[in-house]
């Protein structure tokens, strides 16, 4: 844990406890420290960090489940519209949430080509890319 994650963390963890109310300015006053970590790990050799605003972001959603847990035919009854549009939106999120831990496991290995660095197996006849900006104010075109 990082030294601001000493302080963020047991503030965010009591807020949530005792007055959940203050999450949401809490997560306000958060985005400011946006370069800021509250934990930082690795698994293998992917180094990952968890900023102060997604931790809080995490309390609210971690909040909102605990609130809506149990009660998801009372929110959205089988006659209702909404039904119809959050239950597509659900799934997506769990086929998302699947396939981010899925996905690197099944690729992993797989050859990956870079487009900068096989340009040259290209065609060695073929004349060099030239980056070009069009400024009309300038009248016309700049080579870089």
């Amino acid at each position: 844990m990082t030294p601001i994650g000493w302080l963020v963390v047991p503030t965010a963890i009591l807020i949530f406890l005792l007055r959940p109310v203050y999450l949401l300015p809490l997560m306000v006053i958060a985005s400011v420290f946006e370069l800021s970590t509250v934990y930082n790990g690795a698994i293998g050799q992917f180094i990952f960090g968890v900023s102060v605003f997604s931790f809080v972001q995490i309390l609210i959603l971690f909040r909102l489940l605990l609130s809506i847990a149990g009660r998801w035919k009372e929110l959205l009854p089988e006659t209702s519209q909404a039904r119809s549009i959050a239950v597509p939106l659900v799934a997506f999120l769990a086929w998302s949430f699947v396939s981010a831990l899925l996905m690197p496991r099944i690729f992993a290995g797989t050859t990956i080509v870079s487009p900068r660095e096989s340009a040259g197996e290209i065609g060695s006849a073929s004349t060099a890319l030239k980056l070009q900006t069009r400024r009309p104010a300038a009248g016309g075109s700049t080579e870089i």
